[in-house]
């Protein structure tokens, strides 16, 4: 694609396919991170749990 021919229109709609990958990328992260954090919670918590 040309650079100098893009349309505002063209920007727009890489602007919300953009910024909708960003949204996927961060429920994605919060996931892992939530995922991550029950790991260490059950790590920490087993010897508590034992009985």
């Amino acid at each position: 694609m040309d650079i100098e021919n893009i349309s505002a229109s063209q920007v727009s709609e890489f602007n919300k396919e953009l910024a909708a990958q960003v949204e996927d990328f961060a429920a994605a992260a919060s996931f892992a991170l939530a995922a991550e954090d029950r790991a260490e919670l059950d790590r920490v918590s087993a010897p508590f749990r034992q009985g």
